[in-house]
């Protein structure tokens, strides 16, 4: 490719490319130097010469707005958003978490339950909760949403483990299966921002239920 009048202020353009120089400088493109038309603003743009091995430009500035477009360049749209991410607390109400039925002896539902009230308050402005509570039927059930993902879930949560308490089996596989579907329910607009969505486990031990919820 031949460069015609490769000059310093030529190549700073090329850089940028987005013909929008007030007045005909250079742009180097593959097979072309033409010459931006360029423009003012309120007023109209030149039709740039054409360079050897390059067509005619075409730029034309005017308007209301400086510079032009010469074809070449693409138009992004950079948008910084706040996304408020979703949590989905599951929570272990087993046997085991009860003092009365850990070898043990320690009671573990209290500060789990506890710890999430807190955790829930701090965060309630800046996070969407929700809550899960497995087993929910004293067995291997795990598929009720104690409290679905809501922006201000701290109030709702904290009524919902006051009025639980720990014992049956363990189906941890069944619930994480089940909070999957929950956090991958949400939609996401052509235009939208995708948002953090995190599966929140709060457990003692290994399951004693399988994935399809049999066992106990």
């Amino acid at each position: 490719m031949k460069l015609i009048n490769m000059t310093l202020a030529g190549l700073m353009l090329a850089a940028v490319g987005c013909g929008s120089n007030t007045d005909n400088r250079t742009i180097i493109g593959e097979g072309t130097a033409d010459y931006d038309g360029g423009g003012n603003a309120n007023g109209t743009g030149g039709t740039g010469a054409s360079g050897e091995n390059g067509a005619a430009g075409s730029s034309t500035g005017g308007g209301d707005s400086a510079g032009s477009n010469d074809g070449n360049c693409k138009e992004y749209t950079v948008r910084n958003e706040q996304v408020t991410p979703d949590i989905l607390v599951v929570l272990d109400r087993s046997g085991s978490m009860n003092s009365s039925q850990n070898n043990a002896g320690t009671d573990r539902w209290t500060g789990s339950r506890n710890a999430i009230i807190a955790s829930t308050k701090a965060y309630n402005d800046q996070i969407s909760f929700g809550l899960m509570a497995f087993p929910d039927d004293g067995q291997c059930g795990a598929q009720q949403v104690a409290v679905e993902i809501q922006p201000n879930a701290s109030a709702a949560i904290e009524t919902a483990l006051n009025g639980m308490d720990a014992d049956g089996a363990t189906p941890t596989p069944a619930a994480i299966k089940r909070a999957h579907e929950v956090v991958g329910n949400g939609a996401i607009s052509l235009d939208g921002i995708a948002k953090p969505k995190v599966v929140l486990l709060v457990t003692d031990g290994a399951p004693t239920c399988g994935a399809d919820g049999a066992g106990g």
